[in-house]
């Protein structure tokens, strides 16, 4: 099998480029004659190439057969074409293959617009590459890195803007920012009236659009920047767009309190250093400590946000945000949340664990505002009197490599008990939830593991089996002292729910030296059961 690389195309003009190209595709049927028999089966072969090349054209117009066709690169300059042009010999029977290619062509037009096309019979490295658009001779220069091929350069004529002024500018209210290449877009009113289409691009609000047209390649079309540069207003800072890496899915998260210990750097996770925790009673927003299982999800828009319900007993029910917040009446409730982690470095002075290496500070006590669940849940028509409902599954919208979203549950008596105070909660100290938080919805459960507490709450599920996510039935469980990593067995202990008493002195580290003032010494900690 012959394959057709970018050595083997040249660009000239209108005649030669369509010469070129025919004569390569027949050089391609030519070098498989041994495999086929027959004219017959040559003409076939050779016309769906032309097809599926004229249904490339139409559905991908970043390919290169397209930039053959259309002699543009992305930024609308003109392929140069080389000098002299060479003469080339045509044979008449491509001639009439050709024609026959014509005619199949008009088939193909025909099979794209009602069935999707033929331009899966396209070898992939024809259609796109790891940097965007097929390499054109036009692309060739300076395009082996993906921080040096700007297909969006900088306007002289507009202001340039910092990644620091972008996360200022997330929701509606804020005006909804993003940058892609050297480019600064305000996409507000676009979202506006188009929320549904919108969601690759309410994914950068606030930061850079590139990691996810990386995630998202179908993206990557000419129409896409057309759109944005409607809506452009202004340039990224050379310094911040030369640190961008297209290629990683953390690069457009929030800026943290300086003041926090970072315990590791991806996924975020960071506690207040226990001194300063101990304090505050109520836990200031930007020192309460950060846990995340999973990159962090995109911005999400509270005008669009759904929540959906669903179960043994239920319709599945797609409610959203917004009557959450307006159509159940308004809880506040004083909780602390702390990882199954905290102090785990201190145990680790006395015998090895595994997981992040947590001090005092993954601990923090808030004001919740939100929504009972209990109510939430009768409103949708749940009656636990003629259920067999067991567990409340919770679902957010962070998710790994594989798709798979974080998911766990809670004992359904929990979930309708009044005195729970389980909450939907979209508020922090009385301010909207922020991104490390949980915006725009999370779960808060008092009086249990934080790890059950989910954010960027997306669906509720009422079930008889807890969910079979690894946040469930492998991580956070308590195991017996004699049980290590040699000898573990996950499925004979039970998820994590409440949690025990724990406590910590936090103004007197070890080593330090202890000054009494009369005889006295003043002493400061944390402590919850």
């Amino acid at each position: 099998m012959v394959n057709a690389t970018d050595q083997d195309f040249k660009v000239n003009d209108d005649f030669y480029l369509k010469l070129q190209l025919r004569t390569r595709l027949c050089e391609i049927i030519k070098s498989e004659s041994k495999f086929i028999t027959g004219h017959l089966i040559l003409l076939v072969r050779s016309i769906l190439l032309r097809a599926c090349g004229f249904c490339l054209h139409r559905g991908h117009p970043q390919g290169y057969l397209a930039c053959l066709l259309l002699k543009r690169d992305l930024n609308g300059a003109r392929c140069k074409p080389p000098t002299p042009k060479p003469t080339i010999k045509f044979p008449r029977k491509y001639i009439y293959m050709g024609l026959g290619g014509l005619f199949l062509a008009g088939v193909g037009f025909v099979l794209y617009n009602n069935f999707g096309g033929l331009e899966g019979l396209i070898p992939p490295e024809l259609v796109s590459t790891k940097y965007g658009p097929v390499d054109c001779p036009c692309h060739k220069e300076g395009a082996t890195e993906a921080k040096e091929h700007h297909y969006i350069p900088i306007d002289g004529t507009l202001p340039f803007f910092t990644l620091e002024e972008l996360r200022k500018h997330t929701t509606a209210q804020s005006k909804i920012w993003i940058s892609l290449d050297q480019g600064v877009f305000d996409i507000t009113d676009y979202i506006e009236q188009h929320p549904e289409d919108s969601k690759i691009l309410m994914m950068a609000a606030g930061g850079p659009l590139d990691p996810f047209l990386h995630m998202y390649p179908i993206y990557k079309e000419p129409q896409v920047l057309d759109l944005l540069t409607k809506h452009r207003i202004g340039n990224l800072t050379k310094e911040d767009a030369k640190n961008i890496d297209p290629n990683d899915p953390f690069s457009h998260e929030p800026k943290r309190h300086p003041a926090m210990k970072v315990v590791m750097d991806k996924p975020f996770n960071a506690e207040p250093p226990a001194d300063i925790l101990a304090e505050h009673y109520i836990t200031p927003n930007e020192l309460f400590f950060v846990r995340n299982n999973l990159p962090l999800p995109p911005p999400v828009d509270e005008k669009i946000h759904k929540v959906q319900i669903s179960g043994k007993g239920l319709k599945t029910l797609n409610i959203p945000l917004n009557d959450i917040k307006t159509k159940f009446k308004k809880h506040v409730v004083t909780s602390t949340i702390h990882c199954v982690g905290l102090r785990r470095k201190e145990m680790s002075q006395h015998k090895p664990t595994e997981s992040l290496q947590w001090d005092q500070g993954c601990i923090g006590t808030a004001n919740w505002g939100g929504t009972r669940l209990c109510e939430f849940l009768e409103a949708a028509g749940f009656n636990k009197e003629n259920s067999s409902v067991k567990h409340v599954i919770f679902e957010g919208l962070d998710s790994d490599s594989k798709k798979r979203n974080y998911c766990t549950s809670i004992p359904i008596e929990r979930a309708i008990d009044p005195d729970c105070d389980v909450l939907l909660a979209y508020e922090m100290n009385g301010k909207p939830l922020s991104r490390d938080h949980g915006h725009p919805l999370r779960v808060i459960v008092p009086g249990v593991a934080g790890a059950r507490q989910v954010k960027y709450l997306a669906k509720i599920t009422l079930s008889e089996k807890e969910p079979n996510s690894q946040w469930q039935q492998l991580l956070n469980k308590a195991f017996p002292p004699g049980m290590d990593a040699s000898n573990l067995d996950t499925t004979s202990m039970p998820a994590i729910q409440e949690t025990p008493v724990t406590s910590a002195i936090t103004n007197l580290m070890e080593g330090d030296t202890i000054k009494l003032h009369g005889g006295k010494m003043s002493v400061k900690g944390q402590k919850t059961s």
